[in-house]
């Protein structure tokens, strides 16, 4: 168990210094970097139901319920090589059976993930830059609004957050197998 705890403050250590924060600079399409969110009313943290409501409709507007399971399957599949995540006996179909297992129960808790999402964009974005990103979506430009990569990626790493919690009961789950 030490070692699974281990493990997952490594990943997480290595994913927060992995991404720049992004309450403090976004990197948008044509290379440039501005600030969001920091200098006026709309800084997180002023107005959190507004922002929390607005995020779960960002979320729905984006779809993520559709890519959800994708997601999964490309975050389970990233972290094949991370022995520490998945510890225990490694022959091939212990292996399959603890990623099986892990996807299932991740798509299980979808829509807590979801929320989890909507509850991290309003902590990091202020509700005008996410009533923004929503009005740009609805004309149908999603791709050229500097926030769209990073919310992309929000919705990984709350999905490997959520992956890191799981492997912990899949790895415990598998001692008995």
């Amino acid at each position: 168990m030490p070692i699974q705890i281990l493990a997952i403050l490594a990943l997480s250590a290595f994913a927060a210094g992995c991404d720049s924060d992004p309450q403090q600079q976004l990197i948008s399409n044509d290379g440039t970097q501005s600030r969001l969110g920091k200098t006026d009313s709309s800084a997180p943290g002023t107005d959190a139901t507004g922002a929390v409501d607005t995020a779960i409709r960002l979320v729905a507007a984006l779809q993520m319920d559709a890519r959800y399971a994708t997601r999964v399957d490309a975050v389970i599949e990233a972290t094949r090589s991370h022995p520490r995540l998945w510890s225990g006996r490694e022959n091939a179909d212990t292996a399959e059976l603890r990623y099986k297992l892990a996807r299932e129960t991740l798509l299980k808790r979808k829509p807590q993930v979801l929320n989890d999402v909507a509850q991290r964009l309003a902590s990091t974005y202020g509700e005008s830059d996410l009533q923004d990103y929503l009005a740009h979506l609805k004309s149908g430009r999603e791709a050229d609004h500097p926030l769209a990569s990073n919310v992309d990626r929000t919705l990984t790493d709350v999905i490997w957050d959520a992956l890191m919690m799981v492997s912990v009961e899949v790895n415990e789950q598998a001692e008995g197998w």
